[in-house]
């Protein structure tokens, strides 16, 4: 089988899985913790399948085609209908250790608009439920905390 036809079967099954939800409701708690835990499994086999999928992809990207584009000699290429140009990216990143100077460049540079503070959403949701279980208050006029329940 190959994988598009693999893909179908997976929407296929998900069609009926997301039919049998509301029939849950009226079943004992094992049966809907039971259906819990397959869901979870399968949806940790897709994950582990797209993770491998992608860094499949990102080896032919940046790895294979190119490498292919360059003995060709060729800088584009028309396959099935769908243009391939060979391109690059940048990625650019202040150094840890100079991010002041760094930071002073952009400006000397008239390129202080590119400068945001920022908060990790991950680090702050991380510490605001530390601080809650401490006991201790958050601004609402600054912070906005969503509580969503969670399976054990």
């Amino acid at each position: 089988m190959k994988v598009p036809d693999l893909v179908e079967e997976l929407h296929v099954q998900m069609d009926l899985a997301e039919n049998k939800l509301q029939d849950l409701v009226n079943q004992p708690i094992e049966d809907v913790v039971d259906a819990l835990l397959v869901v979870r499994e399968c949806d940790d086999l897709v994950k582990t399948a797209q993770k491998r999928l992608s860094s499949i992809h990102q080896k032919l990207r940046t790895e294979i085609v190119p490498k292919k584009f360059e003995e060709a000699g060729i800088s584009s290429i028309t396959v099935n209908g769908y243009r391939f140009t060979r391109s690059e990216t940048v990625r650019a990143s202040m150094m840890p250790d100079f991010r002041e100077e760094a930071m002073t460049w952009l400006s000397e540079n008239d390129l202080s608009d590119l400068v945001t503070q920022t908060v990790n959403a991950s680090t702050l949701s991380a510490t605001a439920r530390t601080l809650m279980e401490e006991g201790k208050e958050l601004p609402e006029t600054y912070l906005r905390c969503i509580f969503s329940p969670t399976h054990p």
